[in-house]
């Protein structure tokens, strides 16, 4: 999920709502005979993601949340 909302360190309600959503439809295709999983990463929604494009590079604290993802897309690969 990417510009998933934090509080308190944790998803918010509605992205945590997303969350489950998108794991209940992965679920429902599988059932179906698709090969499909949903990745569990996301990247915060944070106004330094904005702020990174004209700069070029992202900033440091976001570095373990895309490290993670990254992962997570090379077992796919």
């Amino acid at each position: 999920m990417n510009k998933a909302k934090i509080l308190k360190g944790q998803l918010a309600r509605e992205s945590e709502m997303y969350w489950d959503q998108i794991k209940l439809e992965c679920e429902h295709f599988r059932i179906k005979g698709f090969s499909i999983t949903p990745i569990e990463s996301y990247i915060p929604d944070r106004v330094d993601i904005k702020r990174a494009i004209p700069r070029g590079h992202l900033p440091p604290r976001l570095e373990d949340y895309l490290i993670k993802l990254w992962h997570e897309v090379e077992k796919f690969l």
